[in-house]
């Protein structure tokens, strides 16, 4: 269900949380962003630190969905934190603070420590993680299929600059 409209830009679109744990007096919010942090749009234009610019892509996208949904949410009496993380597994402050919100509850709920909770919490979202980069790196096989570059790595035809390879090699 649509929560609310958000105006900005004078568009109007959908707000929606991807998620709502509502328990222990506290209604939590959490919208979902994966971040690839090596597209050129997040990538630096002097050279740093991978991490550095891993980090800031991620604070970027977290300030940006904290904008979007905090007031919404809370005019509807749930707070809202943003779910952030790197399409390589990293994880944004944001999307730590709900792990740690929801493993404390987890732990006092049935009975063990938060940190093994946390530690499932993290595994599982790794999991995820990782089945849906697998999807996605199955779908650009599976439409690349027809492609000039697949029929060259099946030797089917050859390639632009392989004369100019084949030369260079003798």
């Amino acid at each position: 269900n649509t929560i609310a409209i958000d105006e900005e830009d004078g568009k109007r679109r959908a707000v929606i949380p991807d998620a709502v744990f509502d328990g222990a007096g506290v209604t939590l919010a959490i919208d979902v962003s994966v971040c690839y942090s090596e597209c050129k749009s997040n990538l630096p234009k002097k050279r740093v630190v991978a991490g550095k610019a891993s980090l800031k892509a991620m604070a970027s996208r977290a300030l940006t969905k904290a904008r979007k949904y905090e007031a919404i949410c809370a005019e509807r009496e749930m707070k809202f934190i943003p779910f952030v993380l790197e399409s390589h597994g990293g994880l944004d402050g944001s999307a730590e603070s709900v792990v740690t919100r929801l493993a404390e509850y987890g732990a006092h709920t049935i009975g063990c420590k938060a940190a093994e909770v946390s530690g499932y919490l993290k595994r599982r979202v790794a999991i995820a993680l990782q089945r849906g980069n697998a999807k996605l790196d199955q779908l650009a096989i599976t439409k690349s299929r027809n492609s000039y570059g697949a029929a060259v790595a099946r030797g089917l035809v050859e390639g632009r600059d392989s004369s100019a390879a084949s030369s260079a090699a003798v």
